[in-house]
């Protein structure tokens, strides 16, 4: 292969010395070429005219022929003409006004009156040769690169060889020169189409077959033109030279079919699944053809073709083709240094829409004026000063306009690209929330690049792993995502992480996550990087819905998205770390609050019985006191006593179920009995309140797995709740059934009841009722967290049914005892 590619080079480097010693052997022989003193056209029927009046010979008169060689077309005149010299006394034979024919001597002047065409012909054709060149020095490896360098030198001596001077007889250079001059339109034209068909990648896999065809095509085609021309040079035999035009004229045509075969194929290969890079490749040969060869095709060769007269001059045209060189040579080498949009298609469009402008302003300036002028006279001048200011103004606007308009029809792509960071830098201010940040990132990358999985991730606050902060396809990735630490996207030159085969060869990306890439799917990670140190997470983005890779300008898209979500995310924890702040600060006030009150409730309640133990123990040593009060005082003394140990246990109780060390003896318990224990121990308190008490209980005993003193304890915090909250109606209604194997205990009261909104809290510790009746009534706000607290631990369920003013209505459900299940009715 190697050896191959040598042999290949070395064939390009002889190509090209034998290329510049033959045109610029050419170029000199145009200061030799000859012509008569005045211009010849085509007329009618093809005949060939005098253009111009010269001494004896009027416009319009028919040249019959050149040194006895009959002429009947402008090629033909040419091509006798090149092999004579200037100075050179020619006789023509022309047909006068009057129909007769006349013999003139004519001494024949140098065909180009000054030497700019030679010049300019000298300058493209060896900015061609030098740019061929080039392309194989800095690519000998590559295989585009030769075919451009055959192709740019093959043209650069077909310009070198425009037709001069030829000698007769033994000249055989001259000979050379025009058959290189044929055989480089038809060898060009190939080697232009084999390019086209092989850049950036093949048009379609058995392209070689077609190619191979075209050389066969090709060679033979040259064999026969250059026989032909050949023959007719050294014969002046003006049938061969007919045959020689008939044969030029196909060469003319292949070139023709050749160059638009282009405006086809490079179309079709853009539309593609390539890459930008390609893209940017087959847009640089694309306008180069386009500003180069189409005023060629239109001005030149269609013309020449079809007999018609040239409306350009030669040396203009030449000009034209500069671009093709630099545009192919920038597309095979230097592409990525360009950026097409900027420096050819924006200067044209600007070009021609400022133009457009400019005449649009002139015109309007020279309306007004002309009607100044008719109504006003000579004091029109004011009125047009003053209007060429007001219009001036007027169009002062259109300049941002007019880039608008050219950015949003013309280069959508760098367009949509600005109004999406734009777009999506506002969006991400406007979040206030990590998980919006998350759903709006997700969202909008989506609309820009749309592919088959995408996740956006964040740095947990307290370590090194990361956390999905929202996904779209993405769910075996929250399998995994805690295995994956921060330290490893840390990449040495802050590059993205991608699989090597599913991103464009000129974007440099870190491999070292490749392995895990493949096993759970992702093409490309970006880093949300604050510093080289510090990411705060990072964008990670599965297989492109159209298939293709993700090119320079996506990574460059993704990572102006990066930088900016990564600034959003830390702005966003800083400001929740904030707020977590003030809540935790709130919330240690609130508790310190409620402790505060807490310590003043527990301490008022505690002093109420103790006094009322303090006093009646007092009136208790009187010696005149009858057994009637004794018993009366020793009752209070009892109930208080009970209320009192209730409180501190209470006390106790929460101070356990806080520190999780509350334990529960769990034994079969009849919940009946447990009741009729409860509202005896309580029935002090139920009598001085002047409480009604009903009780609806199931008939026999409801047994449940429970620890007694819980259960006590549970249903005198809901008594007691019920006797402190119940001041104008003073009823007690308690209810056991059974219900699908459940136990179930119903406890009514109709007190102040509980408003709606506070319903939801009531079983937090400290929570107490907000309404101005409960604010009156003392306590520590810890029964009810208790009871909560009791119901879990026996598996059970606790409800509550409320109305302000109307009574409260707590209903509990307890598992039955396993083997009492099927022996209770009720």
């Amino acid at each position: 292969m190697k050896q191959n590619n040598s042999l290949n080079i070395i064939f390009c480097y002889v190509f090209i010395s034998a290329a510049f010693i033959i045109g610029i052997s050419s170029v000199s022989r145009l200061t030799l070429k000859a012509y008569l003193p005045f211009d010849l056209i085509t007329g009618q029927n093809e005949k060939v005219l005098a253009q111009t009046n010269y001494e004896n010979i009027n416009a319009g008169n028919e040249i019959i022929s050149i040194d006895d060689i009959p002429v009947s077309s402008l090629f033909e005149a040419e091509y006798i003409l090149d092999s004579k010299n200037i100075g050179q006394t020619i006789s023509l034979s022309i047909l006068t006004d009057n129909g007769n024919s006349k013999d003139l001597g004519i001494v024949l002047i140098p065909y180009y009156k000054n030497n700019l065409f030679i010049l300019i012909t000298l300058i493209v054709g060896l900015l061609y040769w030098l740019t061929g060149a080039y392309v194989i020095r800095a690519r000998p490896d590559d295989s585009s690169a030769k075919i451009l360098c055959l192709t740019l030198v093959t043209f650069s001596v077909a310009i070198l060889t425009s037709p001069g001077f030829y000698g007769r007889g033994d000249d055989f250079t001259g000979y050379a020169v025009r058959l290189f001059h044929s055989l480089s339109y038809i060898f060009g034209s190939v080697f232009f189409l084999h390019f086209t068909l092989s850049f950036p990648n093949k048009l379609f896999n058995k392209q070689n077959v077609l190619l191979k065809a075209l050389y066969v095509f090709a060679l033979l085609f040259s064999l026969l033109i250059a026989y032909v021309q050949l023959i007719s040079l050294q014969e002046l035999n003006i049938d061969l030279v007919k045959q020689y035009y008939d044969l030029w004229i196909l060469a003319e045509l292949f070139l023709v079919i050749s160059l638009l075969s282009s405006v086809v194929i490079l179309p079709l290969k853009y539309r593609r699944k390539i890459s930008r890079n390609e893209k940017a490749q087959i847009e640089w040969i694309y306008w180069g053809i386009a500003l180069s060869v189409s005023p060629f095709l239109l001005f030149w060769l269609v013309p020449g073709i079809f007999g018609l007269p040239y409306l350009v001059d030669e040396e203009i045209l030449l000009t034209f083709l500069v671009l093709i060189p630099i545009s192919f040579a920038i597309a095979v080498i230097k592409f990525r240094l360009f950026e097409i949009d900027v420096v050819i298609k924006r200067s044209i469009i600007y070009s021609i829409l400022i133009v457009i402008i400019i005449t649009l302003y002139i015109g309007l300036i020279y309306i007004f004026g002309k009607i100044g002028s008719s109504y006003l006279g000579q004091d029109a001048l004011l009125f047009n000063i003053l209007t060429a200011i007001i219009i001036a103004l007027l169009f002062s606007p259109l300049r941002s306009k007019v880039r608008h308009f050219v950015n949003s029809v013309f280069f959508r792509e760098k367009y949509f690209f600005d109004e999406a960071i734009s777009k999506l830098t506002s969006g991400l201010k406007e979040c206030k929330t990590l998980k919006l940040l998350g759903a709006f990132l997700t969202e909008e990358i989506y609309k820009l690049i749309p592919v088959t999985s995408l996740a956006i991730v964040i740095k947990t606050h307290d370590s090194e792993r990361l956390r999905i902060l929202n996904q779209n396809n993405f769910d075996e990735l929250s399998i995994y995502i805690s295995a994956l630490r921060v330290n490893k996207l840390k990449s040495k030159f802050d590059l993205p992480f991608a699989l090597k085969y599913k991103v464009d060869s000129n974007v440099v990306f870190d491999d070292s996550l490749e392995l895990v890439f493949k096993r759970w799917n992702i093409n490309l990670v970006i880093p949300l990087l604050l510093d080289s140190n510090d990411i705060a997470g990072a964008i990670i983005m599965g297989e492109k819905n159209s298939g293709l890779n993700y090119s320079i300008y996506d990574i460059e898209l993704l990572n102006t998205i990066a930088s900016s979500a990564a600034i959003a995310v830390k702005r966003l924890e800083l400001q929740e770390q904030l707020i977590i702040e003030e809540l935790e600060n709130a919330k240690l006030k609130e508790l310190s609050d409620l402790k505060s009150y807490f310590v003043a409730s527990v301490s008022h309640d505690l002093k109420t019985p103790l006094s009322s133990i303090k006093i009646f123990s007092e009136l208790l040593r009187n010696d005149k006191i009858t057994n009637e009060k004794s018993h009366e005082y020793l009752e209070i003394i009892d109930g208080e006593t009970d209320r009192l140990a209730r409180m501190i246990n209470n006390v106790l109780d929460f101070s356990r179920i806080e520190k999780n060390l509350k334990k529960y003896v769990f034994e079969k318990t009849d919940l009946n009995q447990i009741i009729n224990i409860v509202l005896q121990l309580m029935s002090y308190e139920l009598l001085m309140k002047k409480f009604k008490v009903e009780k609806d209980l199931c008939e026999g005993s409801i047994f449940v797995n429970g620890d007694r003193d819980a259960l006590n304890s549970m249903l005198a915090n809901l008594i007691s709740n019920s006797v402190k909250y119940s001041e104008s109606e003073r009823y007690l209604k308690i209810t056991t059934s059974v219900k699908d194997d459940m136990a179930e205990l119903i406890i009514e009261d109709r007190g102040t009841g509980i408003s709606e909104k506070n319903l939801k809290d009531i079983f937090n510790p400290y929570f107490r009722e907000s309404s101005t009746e409960s604010k009156k009534i003392k306590g520590a706000g810890l029964g009810l967290s208790i009871v909560k607290n009791i119901v879990d631990s026996h598996n059970g369920k606790i409800e509550v049914k409320s109305e302000s003013g109307k009574g409260t209505a707590f209903k509990i459900n307890f598992p039955l005892y396993e083997t009492e299940k099927s022996n209770i009715n009720c």
